[in-house]
């Protein structure tokens, strides 16, 4: 009798996965009691008002559903931002400059590819540094190609973006969406510690650059070692901007100088005007046009590539807003401020070390179910501003423990829209990407706890 080959196992699609997510949301809902904080016009919670309530809009079926659409609508601006650069990307990338540039790039790096990769890995750790999460999303795909082109595999030009923002967006120096909401919640001065929290990005980079470099070195001797199948067998390669020869011309020059002054000009934006996601598209659609006027690209043209751009996300932005359907869950059954309250309860009487060992462990676990960083800190801060205060606990050392518990679990939790959409957009699957990244992951979260516990012995203000 012929025995039936064992087949390997699979996690289910990322749409499943966030919804098995949004199911124990459900079940929780049962179990945990409905509280509330009173809060202020502002929605700042008063720590010493709670109380629990009788929920009267319990989560139905209908609601379990309704709270897909209606997430994808709560992550308009983001799910908009992330359209809008995909299709400006789309725009440049037919008038050949982003391949001219990724050529020219592959051609310089014979025996140097080790280079190229860690050079653009910290490039995207510095963007991360100043707040770039989501918008680095639609880089994914030339990343990999030229990742490919290289001789590496996906999972090279995935983890050039993903750990590049991963390492810079959890250090934060000038991160106005962490950092900076974190730091004025709980009335210190805006982007303080600076230095220490660039000290934390270079280990950080070293780390993962070491980790890095190891697997491309691995995979090149011996590419069975690869995690994803088909690597250098002809069934994975480099396809499109890589295939044909395309010159460097002044005009896709230009087109690249454009480029690179849209990406400062959101930096500054961001960091030094506050910036949110739709100013950020407005001034994406400015460069639209001025790279059309540069390369003399008919506006019917245009506007027929930039729709086309936008389409090549479309997977991406619904992984996000679905991703968005579990917190939704969770405000509806008022099971949030419960949670809090209980880890006031809990933190009461504690030395400094253990509750700052304590809200690292929290923060940890509770952003498997609230990803968005600055969300956390309004719902979290309130309570731990005065907590700290009473235990002797310096606010910077609480700021810097939550960011850093918040932040590299957003490319651990499959409820993470931005990570799912990231190996969406890179053609890797979620299981492939933990068979990579689960103990660089591991490590960076160790090393972070040791930072936060630097902080507080230093006492970092």
């Amino acid at each position: 009798m012929e025995k039936k080959e064992k087949k390997p196992f699979q996690l289910p699609h990322v749409i499943l996965i966030l919804m098995i997510i949004m199911v124990v949301v459900t079940i929780m809902s049962f179990f945990i009691p409905s509280g509330q904080f009173v809060r202020d016009a502002n929605g700042v919670v008063d720590p010493s008002q709670f109380s629990y309530v009788e929920n009267e809009n319990p989560i139905t079926l209908f609601d379990f559903f309704y709270a897909i659409p209606h997430g994808i609508v709560e992550s308009a601006s983001i799910i908009i931002s992330i359209m809008v650069i995909s299709g400006v990307l789309y725009v440049i990338e037919q008038t050949g400059a982003i391949a001219a540039g990724l050529q020219r790039l592959n051609s310089v790096s014979k025996g140097r590819e080790l280079v190229i990769v860690l050079g653009l890995m910290f490039v995207f750790g510095i963007l991360g540094v100043i707040g770039w999460g989501e918008d680095a999303l639609p880089f994914i795909p030339m990343v990999v190609s030229l990742a490919l082109a290289l001789g590496y595999d996906r999972m090279v030009g995935v983890a050039i973006v993903h750990v590049g923002i991963c390492i810079g967006f959890t250090s934060g120096a000038f991160n106005i969406f962490t950092t900076g909401v974190c730091q004025e919640l709980a009335g210190i001065s805006l982007f303080s510690a600076w230095q220490f929290r660039l000290v934390e990005f270079l280990a950080y980079f070293v780390v993962s650059a070491l980790f890095v470099a190891a697997y491309c070195k691995r995979i090149k001797r011996d590419p069975s070692k690869s995690v994803i199948p088909g690597y250098r067998d002809g069934t994975d390669r480099a396809q499109g901007m890589m295939d044909v020869k395309v010159p460097m011309t002044v005009r896709r020059v230009l087109t690249l100088l454009t480029l690179l002054v849209a990406l400062i000009t959101q930096a500054v934006g961001a960091v030094q005007f506050g910036w949110d996601m739709e100013d950020i598209s407005g001034m994406y659609i400015i460069v639209v046009a001025v790279v059309a006027i540069i390369n003399g690209v008919n506006p019917s043209k245009v506007c027929t590539d930039f729709i086309k751009g936008t389409t090549t996300v479309m997977s991406a932005v619904i992984v996000i807003g679905v991703a968005r359907a579990s917190y939704l869950l969770m405000e509806q059954a008022q099971i949030v401020d419960t949670i809090i309250h209980s880890l006031a309860a809990m933190f009461e009487g504690k030395s400094p070390f253990m509750v700052i060992f304590l809200l690292y462990i929290f923060v940890i676990v509770f952003n498997a179910f609230v990803i968005s960083a600055s969300g956390k800190a309004f719902i979290l801060f309130p309570v731990l501003k005065p907590l700290a205060d009473i235990l002797g606990i310096n606010q910077q050392v609480v700021v810097t423990t939550f960011q850093l518990g918040d932040g590299f679990t957003n490319y651990v939790f499959p409820s993470s829209g931005s990570l799912m959409a990231g190996l969406e957009l890179g053609g890797v699957t979620y299981q492939q990407w933990l068979k990579f990244a689960g103990k660089l992951l591991l490590v960076l979260v160790l090393l972070g706890g040791g930072f936060a516990f630097l902080a507080q012995i230093i006492g970092l203000s």
